[in-house]
């Protein structure tokens, strides 16, 4: 059931509207951006979680250990490999970040009594959610 935008407005408290009005109204975008992302950071595959974990841990660790124990600087590979492991990493901040406000977004749309549209495929949830945050946001801020 689709609820009006006076009925959005009524269900709405005071910091779901400043969440919403602050927030802006590019949240496709950030689904879009968040939905490879988590595919990356949940993978399905205990062989890929484990790559997962080399690369952002436990080869760093072994680049700095036989770094310090060889007294000599890495390799450019090793070095080429941190890089690669910082970007990993700078991916994830920007994950977690992304995760907390899809998981905001759940909430708000859960708390007017959404979604008010489904999705078979639980990979594209962000995208429902979106869609809901987007009506919310429109019902303030209609488009021109």
């Amino acid at each position: 059931m689709l609820l009006t935008n006076q009925q959005i407005k009524k269900r709405l408290t005071k910091d779901i509207f400043l969440f919403v009005a602050l927030e802006g109204g590019n949240y496709f975008e950030k689904a879009e951006e968040y939905i490879p992302l988590h595919a990356k950071f949940n993978p399905e595959s205990f062989i890929s979680k484990i790559s997962l974990w080399i690369e952002m841990v436990i080869g760093p660790l072994i680049t700095i250990i036989t770094a310090i124990i060889e007294q000599k600087p890495p390799s450019m590979f090793s070095m080429l490999s941190f890089y690669r492991c910082l970007d990993t990493w700078s991916e994830w901040v920007h994950y977690k970040q992304l995760h907390y406000e899809v998981h905001e977004w759940m909430k708000i749309v859960r708390s007017i009594g959404g979604p008010f549209i489904r999705t078979n495929d639980p990979t594209y949830q962000p995208y429902v959610y979106a869609d809901n945050m987007q009506r919310i946001y429109y019902s303030f801020f209609p488009k021109n």
